[in-house]
């Protein structure tokens, strides 16, 4: 009966040490107060640039007054204005555009409210593109050139192009009227030849090739221009 109660005592002792312990635990946190979170952003979409980058971003909820963005370890950050009056259905559209130097970033997006409650970190990956890029990009390669002074026309024959970034090719010439003109062929859609109408054929023709980084970037990129001849 005695050994009984001896185990009995023990076994409380050990109880009531583990739930000490436990409470210990939660105690720490417990005295910080209630930790009140803002929500994330809904639906983040980055847009790559030259040497730069936007976002657009959905906000819900009310509470939030601001998102502060960070990249490179916190180094750079922008602080992005959340308006309480809003139109909740149209996105918040920010651009980063102090220089940004090329590379691949993971950005930190937090948002706060008046009070400074925070919500988590938001981890989002944009590429900003620059000189090195630049000077990655060739001049669409011209198989022949030809010109019909009686018709006034010029006759381009293309060769490949050096990149499935390239995005069109940009020729600049004097029509017949003497006003500077510029056509447009859209990589998408040439063929293997296009014809210049109505040209001065006795003036300068150049062209240049434009190169889009991503599908969605918000900035194209040009090579030096090369005068036909």
């Amino acid at each position: 009966m005695k050994l009984r109660y001896i185990i009995m005592f023990a076994f409380a002792a050990i109880t009531a040490a583990s739930c000490s312990k436990m409470n210990d635990n939660i105690d720490q946190y417990l005295s910080q107060g209630e930790i009140i979170y803002i929500a994330k952003a809904d639906s983040v979409h980055l847009f790559a640039g030259k040497e730069r980058f936007k976002m657009e971003f959905w906000m819900r909820d009310p509470r939030a007054s601001e998102m502060r963005i960070y990249w490179s370890q916190k180094s750079d950050s922008l602080v992005v204005p959340i308006s309480a009056d809003r139109d909740f259905d149209e996105p918040i559209t920010v651009i980063a555009d102090k220089n940004v130097p090329e590379g691949q970033y993971s950005l930190n997006l937090v948002t706060f409210d008046k009070l400074g409650n925070k919500s988590v970190i938001d981890e989002q990956n944009v590429s900003v593109y620059g000189n090195l890029f630049q000077q990655s990009l060739f001049n669409r390669y011209v198989d022949s050139f030809s010109l019909n002074a009686s018709a006034g026309t010029a006759t381009i024959n293309w060769g490949n192009c050096y990149s499935a970034k390239e995005y069109s090719i940009n020729v600049s010439y004097t029509d017949r009227q003497g006003n500077a003109q510029e056509s447009v062929f859209l990589t998408s859609e040439l063929g293997p030849t296009s014809v210049l109408t109505n040209v001065d054929v006795t003036r300068e023709i150049s062209y240049t090739t434009v190169y889009l980084p991503e599908e969605t970037a918000i900035d194209v990129f040009y090579t030096p221009t090369v005068v036909l001849k």
